[in-house]
């Protein structure tokens, strides 16, 4: 008897770690695809109009770089910034008193054109300024930009979940995209975790 009590409790705990470990095995972390290819943004950032009055917009900015407020340049990345997204929201609102007020829910956006982005293989930059140790510049060159610039252009950012703390510059979100302008390739991807706030726009 002792014996089947001790497999049983064996085969359970085995189940038990075996599922944890496969689910270890398929997670994913926060990225984009473009065909089969994949480009990791470990890194966000809401950006927000620099106010007051303050545009009811934001940006999703998702890099594998770090995103600075450059003091010179406005927003600058580090220059180890390879790949990212930027997805532009604005809403019907125009604009509002206070950054607290601008309109950010757990819905689904639909990003503008002529202000959404994605960058792959940024390989040149300019107005380069060293900030805390670390130099940052501007997108100089890239090897392939997709920029939907275009009318016709569509897409969604979907928030599933997001908290903000104003006072800390941070928060948390889960969301996901998919962005196209009808030519170039199509743009899919998530993120789920911290953002810092930065006001440059």
């Amino acid at each position: 008897m002792k014996n089947s009590i001790a497999v049983l409790i064996f085969s359970v705990l085995f189940v038990f770690t075996s599922a944890c470990h496969k689910e270890d095995e398929t997670y994913s972390a926060p990225s984009f695809s473009i065909g089969d290819s994949l480009f990791a943004t470990p890194n966000a950032y809401l950006v927000l109009d620099d106010g007051p009055p303050y545009t009811d917009g934001f940006f999703i900015c998702l890099t594998d770089g770090i995103l600075a407020e450059d003091p010179i340049n406005g927003s600058s990345f580090s220059l180890d910034t390879k790949n990212g997204v930027f997805i532009f929201v604005r809403n019907s609102n125009g604009t509002v008193p206070t950054e607290q007020a601008v309109s950010i829910q757990p819905t689904s956006y639909t990003p503008e054109y002529g202000n959404t982005s994605v960058v792959v293989g940024i390989n040149a930059w300019k107005n380069i300024i060293n900030l805390n140790g670390q130099q940052f510049g501007h997108i100089d060159g890239m090897d392939q930009l997709i920029d939907l610039d275009v009318p016709g252009a569509f897409g969604y950012l979907e928030i599933n979940s997001i908290s903000i703390d104003y006072a800390a510059r941070t928060g948390t979100v889960d969301l996901i995209y998919n962005l196209s302008d009808g030519v170039s390739p199509n743009v899919s991807g998530f993120y789920q975790g911290t953002f810092e706030i930065i006001n440059e726009f």
